[in-house]
């Protein structure tokens, strides 16, 4: 895991929305086919540039550009 997701807690509500002790959420709308192998937790740097893909129509260059600039 990345500082970012350990940081906002990502494991701990992976592991708790895995064994169903929380509810897993779409964090945004249409979002579900890229975090429901985690349960609706965004652990990985991946499935924040296939969101930002999806929810701004970013092409792969300005997906992993932006995601740069915001988290460097």
């Amino acid at each position: 895991m990345r500082p970012g997701p350990l940081s906002a807690g990502m494991p701990k509500s992976y592991s708790l929305r895995k064994h169903g002790q929380e509810e897993a959420i779409e964090p945004i709308k249409n979002t579900w086919n890229i975090v429901q192998e985690t349960h609706g937790a965004i652990c990985y740097q991946e499935q924040l540039m296939l969101i930002a893909k999806e929810v701004a129509k970013f092409d792969d260059n300005q997906a992993d550009t932006h995601y740069r600039k915001a988290f460097a």
